[in-house]
Parts: structure tokens; sequence; C-alpha cells
């Protein structure tokens, strides 16, 4: 089996509120939170030097939560960040790869709990999900274009066949 990275056809994320399961799940409420020009006077903000960079970013407690987050979730949720607002670890699991996913974790931009949740979360609509991939056909020098319609999902490119893998990724033989 073959993996090919197509920079030019990866999926941007999808603007707006991001729907996620997140359930009792607060992962995300434990990472770094930059914020925007626009937005930081609007939170209680602190200097992070994060990854070689020096950026305005959401304060945290002591043992490293958003300063936003209560008992029950997010405290600020309909007036968060738009990084917050934005994130999917879904989304960020389905257009990574395993060397990227190990890159980040080591370098501390995104922990492996929060790669292991969007997986999690893939999986499970995976589990449910019915569509099937269309095959929009041939691109020439025997390459054909496939991809299943959901948003952040992407496209595949094949010369022998196209099926999609249990993360949801297409991929081919």
């Amino acid at each position: 089996m073959m993996a090919i990275t197509l920079k030019g056809l990866q999926p941007e994320r999808p603007a707006g509120r991001a729907e996620v399961p997140c359930g009792d799940c607060h992962l995300c409420c434990k990472m770094w939170t930059p914020l925007t020009e626009e937005e930081y006077a609007s939170y209680e903000w602190g200097w992070v030097h994060h990854a070689g960079q020096t950026r305005r970013a959401l304060k945290r407690k002591p043992n490293g939560d958003c300063v936003y987050l209560g008992d029950s979730g997010c405290t600020i949720h309909e007036k968060a960040p738009k990084i917050c607002r934005e994130f999917d670890c879904r989304w960020l699991y389905r257009n990574s790869n395993r060397a990227g996913r190990r890159e980040a974790a080591k370098a501390g931009t995104v922990s492996k709990p929060i790669w292991e949740r969007g997986r999690e979360l893939v999986e499970m609509e995976n589990a449910t999900d019915t569509r099937t991939v269309v095959d929009h056909g041939p691109l020439g020098d025997g390459l054909r274009l496939a991809d299943d319609g959901r948003p952040g999902h992407g496209v595949g490119l094949s010369r022998a066949g196209l099926f999609r893998t249990p993360s949801g990724r297409i991929t081919w033989k």
C-alpha cells in the first residue's frame, strides 16, 4: 500500500463552529491557544513562548487547563476565541499522517491524547457511515480521481483500484 500527500488538494478546515461530539472530553482545553490581534483584548491572556514563537494566548491554570474551563466545560463557549470554535480533533486526525502526529506530539504542539480522541471519533463515525466513494473517472496516464463527498476527506488518486480505509481516508492498491 502506498500513501501520498497532495498538498494542493488538501481540504481546508471548515469555517464556523465545529460540530464535535465532545461529550465530557476537554482535552483541547489543555492545548496552547493562540489569540489573534483582533481578539486578545476580550480574554485573559499572557505571552507564550512555544515552538519558536512568542504569541498572546489564553491564560492557563496552574494545572495547564484553560482559565475558562469550568467543572461542566467551557464557561465562555458562546464567545470563545476563533481557534476554540473551529477546533475539531477529527479534522486534525484525518488530515495528518502517523509521522506528522508523532512529530506534533514530540514537539508538544498537539498531545497524544488529542490524536487518540480524534481517531476514536473518526472510527465511531466510520462505523455508522454508509457513504460510498465516487469515482470521477480517468485523468490520463492511468490515474483516476475519487472522493467520498465528506468535508475533510480530500480526494484520492488511483492506478489500480479505489477503496476507503477504516480511518475514512481514500487510498489505493
